[in-house]
C-alpha cells in the first residue's frame, strides 16, 4: 500500500491479527520502519431458537434456529441439547444466512429443558440461547 493510504478492515479481517509497516521520513530516524499489530475481535454471535412448548412424546418435531452476527453469516454447527444431553445437530452453511430448521427425535413424556449451542468459527464467536421449557404428552 502507497504511503498515506488507510486500510478499512473487512468481515474478511475477523478474528485475524493485522499487521502495519511504516517507514519513517525525516529526522533522526528517517528510514527506520516501525511496525504495529491489531488484533481484530471475532463477530459477537446470538442464538434464538423457536419450537412448540408442547409436543406429542409419539412424534418427532422442528426446531428452527437463528445465529445471528454483524458483518458475516454464520457458519458452524448447531447443537441441540436436552438439559445436558445432546439430541440433534445439523451443519450451518453461509447460504442459509444463520438459519436452519432441526429434526428432533421424540421425546420422552415429561418436561423437558431445550437450548441450543452455536460453534462458533474463525470469524464468529460461539453462543449458547436461553432454555425454552418443553412439555411432551
Amino acid at each position: 500500500m502507497p504511503a498515506g493510504d488507510l486500510y478499512t478492515v473487512t468481515s474478511a479481517d475477523l478474528g485475524k491479527t493485522l499487521f502495519a509497516r511504516d517507514t519513517i521520513s525525516n529526522g533522526l530516524f528517517a528510514g527506520a520502519n516501525v511496525t504495529s499489530t491489531v488484533a481484530i475481535p471475532k463477530a459477537k454471535a446470538t442464538a434464538r431458537f423457536s419450537m412448540p412448548s408442547k409436543v406429542k412424546k409419539s412424534k418427532t418435531s422442528i426446531l428452527k434456529a437463528s445465529i445471528t452476527s454483524p458483518w458475516v453469516y454464520a457458519t458452524g454447527t448447531v447443537t441441540v441439547y436436552d438439559g445436558k444431553k445432546k439430541i440433534a445437530s445439523k451443519t450451518l452453511k453461509s447460504s442459509a444466512k444463520g438459519k436452519v430448521s432441526i429434526k428432533l427425535p421424540k421425546l420422552k413424556k415429561g418436561k423437558h429443558s431445550i437450548k441450543i449451542v452455536y460453534s462458533g468459527n474463525s470469524q464468529v464467536t460461539s453462543a449458547t440461547s436461553s432454555v425454552k421449557k418443553v412439555k411432551s404428552k
